[in-house]
């Protein structure tokens, strides 16, 4: 089944630093090489990521020298412990920049999730209608109170939790969600969700408990 929807989105960003970098990664941007001494057949330079995550089994980058070497296919192989979810895909691809204040910024993307065998599981497309550099932003602008449920992923600060109904953050092993299996993520949700599961931290001790419940 195919569907469309339209999501309009409010995106920060800030100066990338080797401090967000660390949080996250083992290794240094100064350690990034291009892989490849020629061009591909798109005119682009490929660049292989040391892996930086557990649950990452390889990040690979397109960078363009028509746009001032800037990324513009990136692609994230995932591990998993569970096989049926091992070397899932996620993609993104530019294919439209806009130069704002002679600053290049994407102007629109395809995000896209694949199975371990290929398959594509979702596409997003995705368009920038409006963009502002270097304005001040206040500090009421991050925040916000999430309402139960609320699912969140910090990569800055390397924080991934739920937002349980008293307000408390449930918080859970990276990975533990997004494996491109709608039906088997919700299953893990509910547990997040179910404070009597509250002792369970890792994905391994999640899955033994699904496996059980399927058992059963």
């Amino acid at each position: 089944m195919n569907y469309i929807v339209w999501l309009p989105l409010k995106i920060y960003t800030r100066p990338f630093s080797q401090e967000i970098y660390s949080n996250y990664s083992n290794c240094s941007p100064l350690e990034l090489k291009l892989t490849s001494k020629k061009a591909n057949k798109e005119g682009l330079y490929e660049i292989i990521v040391p892996a930086f995550s557990p649950y990452i089994k390889q990040l690979l980058i397109l960078i363009d020298p028509v746009h001032s070497y800037l990324p513009v296919k990136i692609t994230v192989i995932f591990k998993d412990t569970n096989p049926i979810f091992d070397n899932r895909k996620e993609q993104w691809k530019i294919s439209e920049w806009k130069n704002i204040d002679n600053i290049l910024v994407p102007a629109k993307w395809t995000y896209q999730n694949f199975t371990p065998n290929g398959k594509i599981i979702k596409t997003t497309l995705c368009k920038l209608t409006f963009s502002e550099i270097n304005k001040r932003i206040p500090d009421t602008e991050f925040k916000m109170k999430m309402p139960p449920g609320t699912k969140v992923e910090n990569y800055v600060a390397n924080e991934h939790y739920v937002i349980q109904k008293d307000g408390s953050k449930r918080i859970y092993q990276a990975g533990a969600m997004n494996h491109g299996n709608k039906e088997y993520d919700f299953k893990i949700y509910k547990i997040l969700m179910n404070p009597a599961y509250n002792h369970l931290k890792t994905i391994k001790e999640i899955d033994a408990v699904l496996k059980k419940q399927k058992a059963n």
